[in-house]
């Protein structure tokens, strides 16, 4: 807005400066005799603060006789404090069953100290870096899985980024289902916990001997499972049941159900450690993400005229592409 009179400042009671602001601030310096000194030079430009002439120029001239007294204002504008990184690319790239994720970010401060977290879509673990190099995850299932990055820079402030990729999982990566392999390695996790006095892998047909007997054997499967199966490959469930038995004859009878739940305690915290029973199966479906899940239910058996307290662990694990699909 250009000054008139009633917007004008008096200096040195004589001179009015008639002023034009667009800077937020105006500030100029006295000379010793109390006249007002020009930060610029005649016809020198003036940033954003002007008075009355051309713009972009100093007038050398006022109205009338009165010298004309002229400030350059400077100033800068910006955002105090730190402020967030921002992802300006993230891309995702599948070769086989190997996802590339690469991302591009900035910061108008510094990405010093800054985390890179990579979310992968298939219910594992994030992958956490220090520097925005490029990630790699293999998927177990064929399908289309959202990656998720988040740039965390060092004060704390966050972005981030998702991008959908089709990963098929090729055949020669087809996971091997192998029954009598995976039985043996629930037998042995029991042996192992030193609770059991023997572990058979079936259902016992006679009655089992003293002490603590935990017997497997498959209960239902393997069978098609749609929620990991892919485009080229089918995942498997395989339930399997483990009971452990003791014989209802001995004494002292109160201890026999915190025994045998101290026992059951032991394998269900061995399954939830080793979802993978080494290598043989993708997971323990601990929650039942694929419909039955890792359970325990009591109750009593009658064998060769004994009776036994049984607690019968219901085992479901899953195999990731366990069967080719024809083209």
């Amino acid at each position: 807005m250009r000054g008139s009179n009633s917007d004008c400042v008096q200096v040195n009671n004589q001179q009015w400066l008639p002023v034009m602001l667009s800077a937020p601030e105006l500030s100029w310096t006295l000379a010793a005799d109390g006249n007002v000194t020009a930060v610029a030079g005649a016809s020198g430009t003036h940033g954003n603060g002007s008075f009355e002439g051309t713009p972009t120029q100093f007038p050398t001239t006022a109205s009338g006789n009165n010298a004309f007294y002229g400030i350059d204002c400077q100033y800068s504008l910006g955002i105090g404090g730190n402020t967030a990184p921002r992802i300006t690319q993230l891309a995702a790239t599948a070769a086989g069953a190997v996802v590339t994720a690469t991302v591009v970010a900035v910061d108008d401060e510094t990405l010093v100290g800054a985390t890179y977290r990579y979310q992968w879509g298939a219910g594992t673990a994030a992958t956490v870096a220090g520097t925005a190099a490029a990630q790699q995850h293999t998927y177990t299932a064929s399908g289309t899985y959202a990656v998720m990055v988040s740039v965390t820079d060092a004060g704390g402030l966050s972005d981030f980024d998702a991008v959908p990729v089709l990963v098929v999982v090729p055949a020669g990566d087809l996971g091997n289902l192998d029954t009598g392999a995976i039985i043996a390695a629930v037998r042995s996790h029991a042996l192992a916990s030193g609770e059991f006095d023997r572990a058979p892998g079936h259902e016992p047909k006679s009655k089992p001997g003293s002490g603590l007997t935990c017997a497997v054997w498959v209960q239902r499967g393997p069978a098609p499972t749609a929620r990991s199966s892919g485009l080229a490959a089918t995942s498997a469930r395989l339930i399997l049941n483990v009971r452990i038995y003791t014989n209802m004859i001995s004494d002292p009878q109160d201890e026999i159900d915190p025994r045998i739940v101290a026992a059951v305690d032991t394998l269900m915290t061995l399954f939830n450690g080793d979802f993978t029973l080494g290598g043989l199966v993708s997971h323990v479906d601990v929650l039942g993400m694929h419909g039955i899940p890792l359970d325990a239910q009591a109750g009593y058996l009658q064998q060769d005229g004994a009776i036994f307290r049984v607690m019968t662990i219901t085992l479901p694990v899953i195999i990731e592409n366990a069967w080719e699909q024809s083209p």
